[in-house]
């Protein structure tokens, strides 16, 4: 597994208060019109511990000051990656069902 995996499992694991294993890598690309407005690789986790949620989604973005970790359930109404980078960009990362998080 990758640092970079490794990092993101950890945050899932340490945000959500859950055991996280690796499942796959999406590339994704979010846009408005013609702009790109973000872009990168999500990793999929499968969890245990968390009542009714079987993955979360991760990813890692720089703020424009430092490195930051995104987490999302798969719950209602994320049901997808597109789901959980739209939830994510929706709400700036500052909504109850989006963990964002230092990295180090």
């Amino acid at each position: 597994m990758s640092e970079r995996i490794e990092k993101l499992r950890f945050a899932v694991e340490q945000g959500e208060k859950c055991q996280a294993e690796h499942l796959e890598s999406i590339p994704y690309r979010a846009g408005a019109g013609n702009e790109v407005v973000w872009e990168g690789i999500v990793e999929v986790f499968k969890v245990t511990g968390i009542p009714n949620v079987a993955k979360c989604f991760a990813w890692d973005f720089n703020d424009g000051t430092e490195d930051r970790v995104a987490t999302v359930l798969k719950k209602p109404p994320v049901h997808s990656v597109k789901d959980a980078v739209t939830f994510w960009l929706g709400y700036l990362g500052h909504s109850q069902g989006v963990k964002v998080s230092d990295p180090h």
